[in-house]
């Protein structure tokens, strides 16, 4: 009896959980509840359809369509969007004036997976060999096949272009000042010459670089990175000439690199675009094959461009696969007179970098549970007028420059221009400034590697001190340090003379002599570096008696 109740219900377990599964099923894909004025858009819509589930819009009918109910809703009432999942590539980016519906809502419908991408897909490759290794090409169409782009992905990152060296760095050989655009006495800062070439050291120069024009270096100096394409690459003098002038003195111990050389192609996951034969070049990782390969390209630096118009809210999207520019200084938010009269860019990197999303005078706009990954430009630039602003739990990965810029003009809390009220909470941001550095911080001069934060080295050291006490007014202690990794040696001899002057005055000299096979060799020191200080002091000693 026991056995055929037991049976029973069991059977009515396996009858009623799929019910209940089926159920919550149901549930979980219903369709959102649409308001009179709602949309429904697709990725695949019609630009006549109704916007409805079974007859979808396409964004930018939809987002015309509601122009038509300005000035008939009630004060305040919100008009909701709804996205259907798909790849939505934006031809041109999608711009919210004035003139739009306000108090609109821009979300993913259901959950599903909704792109916003600059980018276009590249497929049909064939195999060769380049630079002796396993490269996928192709001759891009033009008209059909995106061309003169600088960015390029898979599904899942931003691919490299190849780098000359391919890893350190050259230093400035020697200045070429009578092609700078400034004097000490008529420079407009005291930080800029406006530069526009350099020699390099011709021994660093072992190839011409295919279509030089195309090739960009990248110069480190002061606080800054600046990255700029080449007018003129000569071998045999090393004369380096730059597309604008230098925002900041070049010197000789700055340090610099190239980038898109064709020439330096050889590593998995890098690519190179012939922009005067449209040959795209691409070397893939293990497993990849070039029947099946597809890459997106992209032209497009912006996405999404408010201004004026006030209540948009964004859920749910993920904004991706935008390309990059040259930073213009035309798009600096304060006085840039001369920078833009002689094209000069500021010395604050990324600053004049545009938003892939951006805004000016737009009072509570909201983004919301977004994703921004893998942009050419800054992620979200939310200058003048920009008021009651939130952007809650998003995500930034991969951003060429910042990931959320905020700022305008020094302006009084009431000017129109003012930005305030901005809030950003629980937002997941790393790997940002990958193009435009935000500071010139480089990892490997302090032997750390690239795209690494921190080094652990095992090896032996040896350390020996002295003091010498000649007299109560001099003394002499000494340091002698020394280290190995069995790759490379380190070694310091540090030297300090103290000396008391009388009651009241006390002088120090300091001197540091280090040895570092770790670091780039200097022609002129080779690995020695040297530091000596000589400072003077004020002694006043006193007791107290009980």
């Amino acid at each position: 009896m026991k056995k055929a109740v037991l049976f029973i219900v069991v059977c009515l377990a396996l009858i009623i959980t799929p019910l209940f599964a089926v159920q919550a099923n149901a549930l979980a894909l219903a369709a959102p509840e649409l308001g009179p004025h709602d949309l429904i858009v697709a990725a695949d819509g019609s630009d006549t359809a109704s916007g409805t589930a079974d007859s979808p819009l396409t964004l930018t009918a939809a987002k015309e369509k509601l122009k038509e109910l300005k000035g008939t809703l009630a004060e305040g009432e919100r008009v909701r969007v709804y996205l259907r999942g798909g790849r939505y590539e934006l031809d041109e980016k999608l711009c919210f004036t004035e003139d739009d519906l306000p108090n609109v809502t821009y979300l993913a419908y259901d959950g599903e997976e909704v792109v916003f991408s600059g980018a276009k897909a590249i497929s049909g490759f064939s195999e060769e060999t380049v630079n002796g290794v396993r490269v996928f090409t192709k001759t891009l169409t033009p008209g059909t096949d995106p061309t003169g782009f600088k960015s390029l992905f898979t599904t899942t990152e931003t691919l490299r272009v190849p780098r000359y060296p391919e890893s350190g760095y050259f230093t400035v050989n020697k200045l070429d000042t009578k092609n700078d655009l400034f004097t000490e006495e008529n420079s407009p800062w005291d930080l800029t010459l406006g530069q526009r070439s350099f020699f390099a050291d011709p021994n660093d120069l072992k190839t011409d670089f295919t279509n030089y024009t195309d090739v960009q270096v990248r110069i480190l100096h002061y606080w800054k990175d600046e990255l700029m394409l080449l007018t003129d690459f000569n071998r045999t003098t090393g004369r380096i000439g730059l597309s604008r002038p230098a925002s900041m003195k070049i010197r000789t111990i700055d340090r610099y690199y190239f980038e898109n050389v064709f020439e330096a192609l050889n590593e998995p996951g890098e690519w190179y675009l012939n922009n005067k034969t449209n040959k795209l070049y691409y070397v893939p990782k293990a497993g990849e094959q070039a029947a099946t390969c597809t890459l997106y390209a992209s032209d497009k630096e912006q996405l999404l461009d408010i201004n004026g118009v006030d209540g948009l809210a964004f859920e749910g999207i993920r904004f991706t696969e935008t390309d990059w520019n040259m930073p213009d200084p035309k798009n600096l938010i304060s006085d840039s007179d001369w920078y833009v009269k002689y094209d000069i860019d500021t010395s604050q990197a990324a600053y004049t970098v545009l938003g892939v999303v951006s805004a000016k005078y737009a009072d509570g706009l909201v983004f919301k549970n977004c994703e921004f990954r893998n942009l050419g430009a800054a992620a979200l630039k939310l200058m003048h007028g920009v008021q009651n602003a939130t952007v809650d739990s998003c995500l930034f990965r991969n951003i060429a420059a910042t990931a959320v810029f905020i700022g305008a003009t020094n302006c009084k809390p009431d000017d129109k221009d003012c930005v305030k009220n901005v809030t950003v909470r629980n937002c997941d941001i790393s790997a940002y400034g990958r193009k435009f550095y935000i500071t010139d911080i480089d990892p490997t001069r302090f032997g750390i590697d690239a795209d690494h934060h921190s080094k652990s080295t095992v090896g032996s050291n040896f350390e020996a001190k002295w003091l010498w006490r000649f007299s109560p007014t001099v003394m002499f202690s000494s340091r002698l340090y020394m280290f190995t990794n069995y790759e490379y040696v380190q070694g310091d001899w540090e030297n300090t003379l103290d000396l008391s002057i009388g009651k009241y005055l006390t002088t120090q000299f300091y001197t540091h002599l280090r040895f570092d096979r770790s670091r780039q060799r200097d022609d002129d020191w080779n690995y020695w570096q040297f530091k000596e200080i000589l400072s003077l002091g004020v002694v006043y000693r006193f007791a107290t008696v009980n």
